[in-house]
């Protein structure tokens, strides 16, 4: 199960940067005699989660979907809870990382029907682990 705020997803989007992060940053300097000097710290941004249809036959949103996402989207500092299977978070859209949602459509249309399907993409960040 999927859910974003209110919303319901489709199964079959897949977390893509789900172990990507791992909360340290490290910077390795020499001194002037070769030896390494390490400096290791916590990153203090956000967890990112992207969450992409699993390819071109799983993951599939419908035209509602992607218009709800998109009206999410254009929340100033929106925030929403993700439920992701058994796995709660509270995540905002990344807009200092355009575009926070690309759709495209399976079926290309003059105008896109009610029962059309789109591939999505969906870029999200992480603002507490609960």
């Amino acid at each position: 199960m999927i859910q974003l705020g209110s919303l319901a997803l489709n199964d079959g989007l897949v977390w893509v940067d789900e172990y990507a992060y791992t909360g340290i940053v490290q910077e390795v300097k020499t001194t002037l005699g070769g030896t390494p000097l390490v400096y290791t710290s916590a990153i203090k941004g956000p967890m990112l989660i992207t969450l992409k249809s699993a390819g071109e036959d799983q993951g599939w949103q419908t035209l509602a979907q992607v218009q709800a996402l998109r009206a999410m989207a254009l929340v100033k500092d929106g925030l929403y809870t993700l439920q992701l299977d058994a796995r709660s978070f509270s995540v905002r859209f990344r807009h200092d990382d355009p575009p926070v949602l690309e759709a495209s459509p399976l079926i290309y249309r003059t105008t896109q029907e009610a029962g059309d399907y789109f591939v999505v993409s969906i870029k999200l960040a992480v603002d507490n682990v609960t």
